[in-house]
């Protein structure tokens, strides 16, 4: 069965949803032992773990008169599937481009604000400067 990459997405998109996952991520639960870790009613949980299982993300199974919810791993292998395309096209961080240059070229030094010209003896014993 194919998954709703759309209806994937919107059910991960909810910070309470994520953290229903990673409970579940400890196993199997009821509704009421998910429901104990939130604030929020346990009507509001109940709604939560609907979206995930519409999503393909989570299972459930009634036992006598509690439901069990356990994760569904084969959306989330659909959704990195859809996913890897673009992680194959993502640009490489690239390291700051340099100007070329020839291999026998030395980079020149820097030049200071004193320069102190050549000198050499003069035919007259002097020094000149070139």
């Amino acid at each position: 069965m194919a998954t709703d990459i759309s209806a994937l997405f919107g059910a991960l998109a909810d910070d309470r949803r994520r953290a229903i996952l990673d409970l579940l991520r400890g196993g199997t639960l009821t509704v009421n032992r998910i429901a104990e870790e939130f604030s929020v009613s346990r009507p509001a949980i109940s709604r939560h773990l609907r979206v995930l299982r519409e999503a393909g993300l989570v299972r459930e199974e009634k036992r006598g008169r509690e439901r069990f919810y356990e994760l569904d791993p084969t959306a989330v292998g659909e959704a990195v599937e859809h996913l890897k395309p673009y992680l194959a096209r993502a640009p490489r961080k690239r390291k700051p481009s340099q100007p070329k240059r020839k291999p026998s070229q030395r980079p020149k030094k820097p030049t200071t604000a004193k320069t102190v010209p050549k000198r050499s003896e003069g035919p007259d014993g002097g020094w000149r400067c070139w």
